[in-house]
């Protein structure tokens, strides 16, 4: 059972450190667009994901209807 739980670790960190979304520069503009859509009011805050394909930020903010 140890086994399988350190393995499980392993992997854990093993995606984190290939996942395009964990480079600090990437984590910045996270940072950027979680500010950037706050500070406008007319918008809900952005939901932010990273595309799988390439790696990229999408930012699926809808207008909020008033």
């Amino acid at each position: 059972m140890k086994e399988a739980h350190k393995l499980d670790q392993h992997n854990k960190k093993r995606k984190q450190a290939n996942n395009p979304a964990n480079e600090p520069e990437t984590q910045k503009r996270f940072a950027l667009l979680r500010t950037t859509t706050r500070q406008n009011p007319h918008c809900q805050v952005g939901v932010l994901h990273m595309d799988p394909g390439n790696g990229r930020l999408i930012r699926a903010s809808r207008h909020r209807t008033r």
